[in-house]
């Protein structure tokens, strides 16, 4: 038993879990982001996740990493 047990999207969770914790909520002491830094690091923490399972599709299209290079 352990991680490789986990079905495929339990792993993603596990995986978005920990790029959160490392990139979002440990940035350190003397980093400092901007408001849409933040909010993009949040979309691409967020498109670890199978996207039916993050946000409406409007949203998606809108922030999603994968749609912004598209604009």
């Amino acid at each position: 038993m352990g991680i490789e047990s986990l079905r495929e999207k339990d792993k993603k969770y596990l995986e978005f879990a920990e790029a959160f914790e490392i990139k979002f909520m440990n940035q350190g002491e003397y980093e400092r982001r901007t408001i849409k830094e933040t909010l993009d690091l949040a979309w691409d923490l967020l498109s670890i996740l199978p996207e039916e399972l993050v946000i409406r599709d409007e949203l998606i299209k809108k922030c999603h990493p994968k749609y912004r290079s598209q604009k």
